[in-house]
């Protein structure tokens, strides 16, 4: 009994202690086009985030998951991959008219 004890314990410790990965994603959208969302899908998970964009900015904040492989849509016709490590944060320049993007 006392050896279960211990063993939960010190892997209750290890998850406390283990760290949560956590990113910020904002992407600033020149020449946004009125009521188009930013639509993200996550490619370990399938789930799917729709962000609103506000003043030509959209940001989403995602908290403890693995760097992954993410496709992300704007709009009808423009749409991209790009690999988002889940321990940084991440600024995306999209230019919606030319279909330009950069980022740092």
């Amino acid at each position: 009994m006392m050896n279960k004890k211990r063993i939960l314990g010190a892997a209750l410790a290890l998850l406390v202690s283990a760290p949560m990965f956590a990113g910020t994603y904002t992407f600033k959208i020149a020449n946004p086009k009125e009521g188009t969302k930013l639509e993200i899908q996550w490619r370990t998970t399938g789930e799917t985030d729709m962000v609103e964009v506000k003043d030509g900015v959209a940001i989403i904040s995602k908290n403890d998951f693995t760097a992954q492989y993410v496709k992300i849509y704007y709009g009808v016709r423009f749409s991209f991959i790009m690999y988002l490590e889940a321990d940084k944060d991440l600024t995306v320049n999209i230019d919606a008219q030319t279909r330009k993007l950069s980022c740092t």
